[in-house]
Formats: C-alpha cells, structure tokens, sequence
C-alpha cells in the first residue's frame, strides 16, 4: 500500500458497512486510489443527492476514511466544490476533478508521477483551454449520464468518444525527433499512430478515459466497439494490464447493465479528423474575426453617446487618499519578489497601488478578502501582509503561477493567507472583498459575479476587452438596461473589439478605444448597480501605468 501525502475530500450519498453510493466524481477518484493503492487520508462529507442525478456504487475495501459533517470540514476545503485535495501544511488546496487526480498521483510518491506525462502537463491546464481535461471533467461524465438514463433501443455513440476514436487515428505526435525517427526506422507503415492517449506510453488522461468508457460499455453491448476500432484497440490493451483491470474492482456494481433480452442498435455521429492536442475549437479568437468598417464604428458610438449610463467618472480613484509605502513593505510582498523584470516594477506597483488602496479603504478586521486570478499572488501578498487581521485567499487554476506565490508566503512567514488552485466554478466561499487586476475578458465579469453571488464588495481592473463572449455561467450585456437598448449582439462585439484598441495617446484609435471601454466597464457597474450596490469608475494613477486602466469598486448596500 502507498501512503498518500494530503488529504483527500469526496462527496458521498450514501455510506454503508463495505461501500458508498456517490457522485461520478468520487468514483472516479476511488477508482484512481485503487490503481495507485492508497488507503489513507480520504474524508468523505455526506450530502444529498440531486434528483436525476446517477449514483455509483463503490466498495470501499481497505480504505481508511473518514465520515464527516459540513461543519467538520476543514476550513479551506469548505471553500470549494467536492472534490478535493488539502496539503495541510502548505495551507493549499485543490479543486476540480482533474487537477484532484493530478494531486493524487503527485502525494503518492515519486515513483508514479510518469503518469503526468511528458513535463508533468498531462491534464495541467483547466478544461477552458485543454481538451484532455474538458473530455474527462465535462464532456464524457456528462455523454456517459446520457447513455445510462436513455432507455432507447438506439444509441448513438457519444460524440467525445468519436473523437477519441479520431484522435487515435491520427499520426503519431512525439516530443522527442530522434525517438520519432528511430520508432519509424523500425516500422513499416511510416505513419506512426498513438497507442495510448498521448503516444506510446500510458498517462493519467488515459486512465481517466478508460473509466468512462468502460461503464460506457457496461450499459451497452460490447459489439458497439466494432463501430469505433482504435477506441476497441486501445481498449484491450489498457485492460489487457492485470494493474488496470483490477483498479476497476472498486466497483460494487454499474449505474447501469445492459440486458442480453435487448438488441441495439448504433449510430455513428460525424466528427472531423483531428487529435485532441489542439485547444478548445470553439474558443473565441478575437484576432481571427474580421469584425466591421469605421463607417460602422461610428455608428454605433453615436448610438452609444445617446444611452444615459447614469455613472460618472471620479477624478480620483476611490481609496486615493490612503497611504502605500513600498520602503516598508518586506521584499517577498513585492512585485519583484516573484521576479518581475525591473523594467516593468515601477508600473507594476502603479498598478497594485491603486487597487490595494481600495481594498485596504473597504477593509474591516477579519474580512475575507479574495485575489481572483491571482497568479503569483502580487497583489493579494501585499494586502495580506498590509492587512494581518483580514484573511487573504489567492485564488487561480495555474499550478505553476502559484507555486511562486507559495514560495514567497513561506519565506514572509505569512499566517493569514491561504491559497486554492482551481477555476472559478469550483470556488463556493463567502467571503467580504474580492479583488483582481487584469483578469482576462469574461473573468472579470466572472470575478463580479463572484462577488455579487456573496454580497462582498469588489475592486477589479478589468482586460481583454475583446474576448468578451456568453458562456454557460453569464450573457452579454451585462446590465438590464443596455440588455433592453438598441444595442445588438454583433454590436456589442464590435464594442469590445474596439476597447482593446487602447495603446496610448499616439495611437489614432486610442480615444475610440476608451469611449468603448469605458461603455463596457459601465454596463459592468450597470449590472452591479441593478444588484443594490453603490459603484465608482476611475482612472489609475498615472494613466501610463497601463492601457487597460479603468478602476471599477462596488460596495452593496445594506438591505434594511
């Protein structure tokens, strides 16, 4: 048996004498402990079932857990969607499915981190970017659901199993050249396909997949393989390593068997030929789009400069008056104690000033204060050490990003600081402030919601105007009012185009680009506003210490 350095925390229905009835996501973990051979650290936390929604049965064997109450929790993890993964000492935790099971196989030991893959980036990246994590954390738990509740005679295979199907079909993608040209010499077709997932050697995304599809196949018959060849290849020879086989032990029964009494039949839905290295397909480029003519630009700033926003902009931003020392503050809080280049810390403390002064004007001792998108954590460290009564939660999904900031947090000594690595969606803390300087387009608009969700105040300096788009949390406009104006989908997109077009007072389009992004950020406050919060639009100061340089604070009123 391994020992596992961390702690573990699942989401159960049901806890019986020998196994647990549980969401998806804790038998995929489970069944990853059964590969790896831990038994220690798991916490299981009892909640109810949402109603449709499938349970799996799981044995629990030697596993060692723990039951605990939504009280018990510990108080990081109760920040954050189940499941997961707590190293207690660091002060540090992880959410989100994948980034879990990478933590997993990290604390069992040296000896299984091949299964990261080449530079430990297997199922790295957050599913917004990588297509590995999207297909095991979104896209085959929710095509698996969908077989198991269907009770049709005709099934057609799930579509993200399709493209696996085509991912394995394409060439051969290696790292390593000479490696390439040695395995070619020694083969006779030239065009050297994957094995596994990622080439020819077994990783974490293989097993993960593994694990969808096989319950897939113990739904249906397993003839449905003749329809998908390279996915039945891979399949035998994952199960053909007793290791693997026997991982899946863990299983007290399926959500769902199919009945030798059924005939079915399948369809095969259409999929382009592609390998799933590529990042998400869909994903707006803003570069790629040809958006309009001046003519139209225009147009529609004069349709803007008829709209009432009703916000003014300060001269001043808001907290202007509260004193920052940097000679004070120690070097490990500072921009350039996470190594930023010299050239950029005079703008780079500019820019953390601003919002620091904010954030420390809106304070109260013992407030919970969040760095959405924190990265290395330069503004959330200096708040963390300028304010020791508040506690400070650095929140971002790049591992590496925070590693740094875990790195300085240990050398300040800081005690009021916390850090979660996960996506926003996995986040569930209240808290009293949130802050984030530049979080990229929709995050912004994520990180207010965030906010106005848990009734806090916020401090954002918002960017990347240009890949403003709906997703599945939140639509464009934001506000009520511009939502029922003139304004168009496509013109809103021009909008937001037109905002990144701020480069400075040489640039031709400079002054277009701040008339937008200055609509943009007041639709923002809009929306803030429509949710009774007393909202302020300022400047930087010095303007030049960035192009993106609007200040957006909310407070929310209290309710009588």
């Amino acid at each position: 048996m391994v020992a596992m350095d961390g702690e573990l925390y699942l989401e159960v229905y049901e806890l019986h004498a020998n196994y647990v009835k549980c969401p998806v996501e804790t038998s995929v973990s489970l069944y990853l402990l059964n590969y790896l051979k831990i038994t220690n650290n798991v916490f299981f936390l009892q909640v109810d079932k949402s109603p449709g929604m499938t349970s799996y049965h799981m044995t629990l064997s030697d596993c060692q857990f723990k039951l605990l109450t939504k009280g018990e929790l510990n108080q990081i993890v109760g920040n954050c969607r189940l499941p997961a993964f707590l190293l207690v000492q660091e002060h540090y935790c992880v959410a989100g499915l994948c980034a879990v099971l990478r933590q997993i196989v990290k604390a069992s030991g040296e000896s299984n981190k091949w299964l990261l893959g080449f530079r430990e980036a297997t199922m790295a990246a957050c599913a917004e970017v990588s297509l590995w994590t999207r297909l095991g954390e979104v896209d085959l738990p929710q095509a698996v659901e969908e077989v198991i509740k269907s009770n049709s005679d005709v099934v057609t295979i799930p579509v993200h199993i399709v493209r696996f199907e085509k991912h394995l079909e394409q060439p051969l993608r290696t790292h390593n050249v000479q490696k390439f040209d040695q395995l070619k010499e020694n083969c006779d077709d030239k065009i050297l396909k994957p094995l596994y997932a990622e080439g020819f050697s077994m990783t974490l995304a293989d097993l993960v997949i593994l694990f969808y599809i096989h319950v897939f196949l113990q739904a249906t018959e397993k003839s449905v393989l003749e329809h998908i060849p390279h996915v039945s290849k891979w399949y035998s020879l994952m199960m053909s390593e007793s290791k693997v086989k026997k991982c899946f032990d863990v299983f007290k029964s399926y959500p769902k068997t199919f009945s030798s009494n059924s005939k079915i039949e399948y369809r095969v839905p259409e999929v382009s030929n592609s390998n799933l290295y590529r990042k998400e397909p869909k994903r707006y480029k803003p570069k790629s789009k040809v958006f309009t003519d001046q003519n139209e630009v225009d147009s529609l700033i004069n349709m803007i400069n008829e709209i009432d926003f009703g916000i003014g902009v300060d001269e001043l931003p808001y907290g202007h008056e509260v004193p920052v020392d940097w000679d004070s503050i120690p070097f490990h809080a500072q921009p350039e104690g996470g190594h930023l280049p010299q050239k950029r810390l005079l703008r780079k403390q500019q820019q953390l000033e601003n919002l620091m002064k904010a954030v420390i004007k809106i304070a109260r001792d013992g407030d919970k204060i969040v760095d959405f998108c924190s990265g290395g954590g330069h503004l959330g460290i200096a708040i963390a050490y300028l304010l020791p009564k508040c506690s400070i939660i650095l929140l971002d999904n790049k591992e590496k990003s925070l590693s740094s900031a875990k790195e300085r947090i240990a050398k300040l000594g800081l005690q009021n600081t916390v850090i979660i690595q996960s996506n926003l969606d996995y986040f569930i803390g209240k808290f009293q402030i949130g802050t984030s300087l530049h979080a990229c387009g929709v995050a912004t608009d994520l990180v207010m919601k965030s906010c106005v969700d848990s009734k806090a105040a916020f401090v954002v300096c918002p960017c990347c105007y240009g890949s403003l788009k709906d997703n599945h949390v939140l639509e464009y406009p934001r506000s009520q009012l511009i939502a029922k104006s003139k304004l168009s989908p496509r013109d809103y997109l021009i909008l937001s185009h037109c905002a990144d077009q701020v480069h400075g007072i040489e640039y031709s389009k400079s002054s277009q680009g701040e008339k937008c992004m200055a609509s943009l950020d007041s639709d923002r406050l809009l929306y803030a506003k429509e949710n009774h919060y007393k909202v302020f639009i300022s400047k930087l100061v010095p303007k030049s210490c960035t192009p993106k340089n609007n200040l957006l604070v909310g407070i929310p009123i209290p309710t009588i």
